[in-house]
């Protein structure tokens, strides 16, 4: 990893911010390293995953090499949001 900074969660109300919700975002990783696309693994919150997305897609990564070769390669992350007193979203 180079740079995968996860958003700030900032939960749209109370009741949604006393919750505690999990996840996983999948990235297809070039062979330059740059995010190729980003798709929702497993979902937290409807609102934090269209952030997530987008952020994920401007993450940065060390290439998967084969052979000395750099090769596109997968990766999941998984998300935790903690409730708003525990201060945001963890890996």
């Amino acid at each position: 990893v180079i740079q995968e900074t996860l958003p700030v969660w900032t939960p749209p109300n109370p009741s949604i911010a006393r919750n505690e919700y999990n996840g996983a975002v999948k990235v297809r990783i070039g062979t330059d390293g740059r995010v190729k696309a980003a798709t929702i693994d497993r979902p937290t919150h409807p609102a934090y995953d269209a952030v997530l997305l987008n952020t994920a897609r401007s993450w940065l990564y060390k290439p998967a090499m084969q052979n000395g070769t750099p090769i596109e390669s997968e990766r999941v992350i998984a998300v935790r949001l903690r409730p708003l007193a525990d201060q945001g979203a963890v890996r």
